[in-house]
């Protein structure tokens, strides 16, 4: 199995929301984010705020997880071109 098919699925909406956001200062990010949590939680009982906090925090989990591994890979490839000069 090729290992990029993951990584070759794209959403080109999620791209330009992603710009957006990486575009902000860090002030402008954490107030973007208080407003989204904000209303976001508007009209949810506690439980399903819970949930969709939870749901959130995986998400953004696997975001991690895959920068981190795919940094790794990177560095290792770095490296061993280095080490074959």
């Amino acid at each position: 199995m090729n290992r990029n098919v993951y990584n070759n699925i794209k959403a080109p909406e999620c791209k330009t929301y992603a710009s957006f956001i990486l575009n902000l200062t860090a002030n402008e990010q954490a107030t973007l984010a208080y407003f989204i949590g904000i209303i976001m939680s508007q009209d949810l009982t506690p439980m399903e705020q819970q949930a969709l906090g939870n749901f959130l925090m995986l998400v953004s989990q696997v975001m991690i997880t895959i920068s981190a591994q795919n940094f790794l890979v990177q560095q290792r490839i770095h490296q061993k071109n280095n080490n074959n000069l």
